[in-house]
């Protein structure tokens, strides 16, 4: 039988004012800096459920944000490709 993957979600704040939301949103020890993505970068993220993820994304024109992923509990972080078109129409449509 096969195992279930799961799949882990992860915020970026890209200004201020969306810190301060996810802040608010999501508990302290989901908090991850410095933590290392597929691209050999680190950045400061935030963990959470997929339903955050939607609920920012429905917001997309209010807070700037880059959404990664990760498959399984040993997999990279990558940024989430749907998502990086998602934030893209918002802020184009926002200028």
């Amino acid at each position: 039988m096969k195992r279930k993957r799961s799949t882990s979600w992860f915020l970026e704040p890209l200004d201020i004012p969306s810190n301060y939301a996810l802040a608010k949103l999501i508990t302290e020890e989901n908090c991850c800096p410095s933590i290392l993505c597929a691209d050999g970068k680190q950045r400061d993220l935030w963990k959470c459920d997929h339903s955050v993820v939607q609920r920012f994304q429905n917001n997309a024109t209010q807070f700037r944000l880059r959404i990664f992923v990760q498959t399984g509990k040993f997999g990279k972080i990558r940024p989430w490709k749907f998502g990086a078109v998602r934030e893209g129409k918002a802020l184009a449509q926002a200028a």
